[in-house]
């Protein structure tokens, strides 16, 4: 499912597999480094498709990539050394603003696609290492933070976005493994797991196209927005040591509010496609 999200959105994996992760009580830096060595993996794989098809950008790729190396390892190591018990609560809201900046990006009006034009260089190198860095110490963040920037501010065609954005997560999950490797020496990784994610991922990543012309990208992300809301609710209610009650209540409230943003993007795109149908019915009359 992260392998579909991503692949026809740009953005998701690291943050719903972590939020799986974290949800079946894997402390966060084992969590990171599970999601972030399966990565490397899809990465290649969503990479070389995006190459095969001219979505890439060589110079902006590079541009891009090396600072997200660097924030990769830097995350890495960061959230190795910190306390699982410190670092949960921290992560988990993390991963809830992530979680709330998809489903409010989404749940908007559809944006108008930008004429072409020259990838911004300059400005991916710091923008770059911020992402790399959550990325690693979040076990998410590097598609949602990327995908955000550059589609907002960017005159270019999405496709060379989402290109640039899924070459350029191999770099930097490849160097934060390096850094886990070097501050956990890889212990407490089920490999199980990461075979898992790896393979399943690779093996779905060329789906990811069909998911992209046939579910509306706005409904899919305002869904993957919510089911992470709901889920980071109960995780962090559980890290507070907040009672079974407690935790129910607040994830159905998150989940009622979700739910509402989801039927309201629905209504709001049937009416649009109403509003055109009938537009175009009275131009032909």
């Amino acid at each position: 499912m992260a392998q579909l999200v991503n692949g026809s959105m740009g953005m998701g994996y690291g943050t719903i597999t972590t939020t799986m992760l974290l949800g079946l009580g894997v402390p966060p830096a084992q969590a990171s480094a599970t999601v972030n060595i399966a990565q490397i993996g899809t990465t290649a794989a969503s990479g070389a498709a995006h190459w095969r098809f001219g979505n890439i950008d060589r110079k902006f790729l590079v541009a891009l990539a090396l600072p997200g190396a660097a924030g990769g390892f830097a995350g890495a190591v960061l959230i190795s050394v910190v306390s699982a018990d410190i670092a949960r609560p921290f992560v988990t809201m993390f991963l809830f603003v992530l979680g709330a900046v998809i489903l409010l990006r989404f749940a908007g009006t559809q944006a108008r696609v930008p004429a072409v034009g020259m990838l911004a260089r300059r400005t991916a190198h710091p923008v770059g290492l911020v992402a790399g860095f959550f990325n690693a110490s979040g076990g998410g963040g590097w598609g949602p933070i990327n995908m955000s920037v550059w589609m907002a501010k960017l005159p270019v065609e999405p496709r060379k976005v989402v290109g640039c954005v899924n070459a350029g997560e191999a770099p930097a999950t490849l160097a934060a493994t390096a850094g886990f490797m070097i501050a956990l020496g890889l212990s407490g990784i089920t490999w199980s797991w990461v075979a898992a994610l790896m393979v399943s991922g690779m093996a779905v990543a060329p789906a990811g196209a069909w998911f992209a012309r046939h579910i509306p990208p706005h409904l899919l992300g305002v869904l993957v927005g919510a089911t992470i809301l709901v889920t980071n609710t109960r995780t962090f209610a559980m890290s507070l040591g907040a009672s079974t009650s407690t935790m129910l209540l607040a994830a159905a409230g998150v989940g009622l509010f979700a739910g509402l943003v989801v039927l309201w993007v629905a209504l709001r795109r049937r009416a649009s496609s109403q509003g055109l149908e009938a537009a175009r019915q009275r131009g032909a009359s």
